[in-house]
């Protein structure tokens, strides 16, 4: 390494050094942000943020909201069921109508 590198590595090396440092600091403020940010938002209890399955159901009682929704779900699948059968039987009867179009488009058939 000639003199003139060595003068030019040096400064360079404490510059690079310096924004590590400035870096880390950053990277050590971001943390202390973000943990604090988690402390505040997660609950005390543990057990309200993760529902345990030998935990008690406070209600089993099923809300009129939910049976309507129920039942309007039920409906909507009775629905869909039906109108998809009906689809069925009209892609058949179509498939159907284009074979014998395809058979009577036969030049074979056509010619006799």
């Amino acid at each position: 390494m000639s003199t003139h590198q060595a003068s030019v590595a040096g400064p360079q090396c404490s510059e690079t050094l310096q924004q590590m440092k400035n870096n880390k600091e950053l990277l050590k403020q971001a943390f202390r942000a973000v943990k604090e940010s988690c402390d505040r938002l997660l609950p005390s209890d543990m057990s309200d943020l993760i529902p345990y399955a030998d935990k008690p159901i406070q209600s089993r009682e099923v809300s009129t909201d939910i049976k309507i929704l129920i039942a309007a779900r039920e409906k909507a699948i009775k629905r869909l069921l039906a109108v998809t059968a009906e689809l069925e039987k009209l892609r058949r009867g179509l498939t159907k109508t284009i074979w014998e179009l395809n058979d009577l488009s036969d030049p074979c058939i056509l010619n006799s």
